[in-house]
């Protein structure tokens, strides 16, 4: 919280000295009063940091109550799924839950930080309904999968390609 609000302090200060900067390139002398400039940059950075403070701990108290929350599948359980379920699990302002993990490889009932392996892959279409996910995070061969990199595979079409699904 500290880093937003120095964050905002930053951009609000760059913010004045880059129009200050460009009011001298432009007009050659400043005719702005100063004192209101000031001011001006002060009520921002207040006011951008208490919207930012009662927006976060009204998140936190929805959240607490179970609302505004993402439920997160991990398929494929790996050394990297552990690293994400921690993350998620130190970060609980994130508003993630992650509901299990499917693996062929791992036995079903298996426990990590509280989060059940709820069967293998092929289990899919049956666990699906009953535990919907807000996202899908793949974990295959070892390797996170990104979007950004081009290296996804879309539930959906996962469904499409499933044997006996139609």
């Amino acid at each position: 919280r500290r880093h937003e609000i120095l964050g905002i302090i930053k951009a609000n200060v760059l913010g004045i000295v880059i129009f200050i900067l460009s009011l001298y390139i432009v007009m050659r002398e400043i005719n702005f009063s100063r004192m209101m400039m000031g001011m001006f940059v002060c009520l921002n950075i207040f006011f951008t940091s208490c919207s930012r403070i009662v927006l976060r701990k009204s998140l936190q108290t929805m959240r607490s109550k179970g609302y505004n929350l993402k439920h997160i599948l991990l398929v494929g359980y790996s050394r990297s799924a552990e690293e994400y379920i921690n993350r998620i699990s130190d970060n609980p302002q994130w508003g993630y839950v992650v509901c299990g993990i499917l693996d062929n490889h791992v036995p079903r009932g298996t426990l990590y930080k509280g989060v059940k392996v709820l069967g293998s892959v092929g289990n899919l279409e049956y666990i699906l309904p009953e535990n919907v996910p807000s996202n899908e995070f793949l974990n295959l061969e070892g390797d996170k999968i990104s979007t950004s990199r081009n290296w996804a595979v879309w539930l959906h079409e996962y469904l499409e390609d499933m044997p006996g699904k139609e």
